[in-house]
């Protein structure tokens, strides 16, 4: 038994995986296991995960046998953790090295389930264009209205929920699962200041914004069953927050 399950999902992820998996290694906070997991690859993604694995016992690595995406990838990786906490880091971000240590003893302060940080917006070079600052405590409306929580900064504690499973949709699956959790407890807690190191990807296109949209009001109406006209309330706080998003991403180069 392990205090902290980290969960990477990887996928072709061989040119920028390698700083992600050290600033897991890296942390102060040592009583951990990260499980990485391989949604099929189809570069050297396994065998460096494997190299990790080899150099480090505390990591453990997951190949599967069908792609599903990053959602069905994170679940694997739930399915077999052997910690109390749950915590998150995609592939092409990184930790500072207290994130652990700070986010956890926050965390038993505040008799946080569910917690989260700020965290540092990135280019594909590293180069920090700017901090996304959360709110001090987010409920489900405020959730709902603008997602605010990073998969890369969460951290759920199983004790209390049980393991907590992403749905099984390609996009916005973690605003999904958030709101799962916070129709449940009510509120989570940020606990900790800027900890975690985003990258915004250039790849990422106009089109996938779109998508995303499309999924989320999905996330609205399919899965949390809102009633047509809340769920339009929702999708229009989320739409405006994304355009204002988009507008500065634009100004600041990302």
């Amino acid at each position: 038994m392990v205090a902290v399950s980290v969960i990477m999902p990887l996928y072709n992820s061989e040119k920028f995986m390698k700083g992600a998996i050290q600033s897991v290694l890296e942390q102060t906070y040592t009583d951990f296991e990260l499980v990485l997991v391989d949604d099929c690859s189809k570069d050297a993604t396994l065998d460096l995960a494997r190299t990790f694995s080899l150099r480090d016992s505390r990591v453990k690595v997951l190949a599967l046998q069908i792609n599903g995406g990053s959602g069905s990838a994170r679940n694997a990786g739930i399915n077999i953790a052997r910690g109390r906490f749950i915590a998150f880091l995609d592939s092409d971000d990184r930790w500072d090295n207290v994130k652990l240590d700070v986010q956890l003893r926050a965390m038993n302060a505040k008799r946080a389930t569910l917690s989260y940080t700020d965290y540092n917006v990135c280019d594909d070079e590293g180069e920090e264009k700017f901090t996304f600052i959360s709110p001090e405590t987010i409920d489900y409306v405020s959730m709902a209205k603008r997602p605010s929580i990073g998969c890369s900064t969460a951290i759920y504690d199983s004790r209390a929920l049980g393991k907590r499973y992403f749905p099984s949709i390609r996009k916005s699956e973690d605003f999904a699962l958030w709101l799962s959790i916070l129709r449940d407890i009510g509120i989570a807690y940020k606990c900790g200041e800027t900890l975690t190191h985003y990258t915004a990807r250039s790849d990422s296109v106009s089109s996938n914004k779109l998508r995303s949209a499309q999924y989320t009001w999905r996330v609205y109406r399919e899965l949390e069953k809102l009633p047509f006209h809340t769920a339009l309330i929702y999708f229009a706080h989320y739409v405006c927050g994304n355009i204002i998003k988009r507008i500065a991403g634009r100004r600041l180069g990302i």
